[in-house]
């Protein structure tokens, strides 16, 4: 049997400081975080690179179905890759 970790989210106006706190309270707690706002913006980018107006909602979701969105430890940093590449 798998124990479940906790899922915390913290919302707020831009610059409260709600990563700096997330990433402190995630380590005090042994917690994996992650920052939701980075993927994103990795996601944006795909749709951007596409070409895509991200308001056409048809055309992202087509390309949204191959995506490929990860987040590794690496050397001891949480990483976005987008497609295997480090975003």
């Amino acid at each position: 049997m798998s124990v479940r970790k906790p899922i915390v989210a913290i919302d707020g106006p831009v610059g409260a400081g709600k990563s700096t706190t997330a990433r402190k309270v995630a380590g005090e707690l042994g917690l994996l975080y992650m920052d939701s706002g980075a993927m994103y913006r990795a996601v944006t980018l795909d749709v951007l690179n596409h070409g895509i107006d991200p308001e056409n909602e048809q055309e992202v979701e087509k390309i949204l179905v191959p995506l490929k969105v990860q987040m590794p430890l690496i050397d001891g940093e949480y990483r976005i890759m987008l497609n295997d590449v480090d975003v």
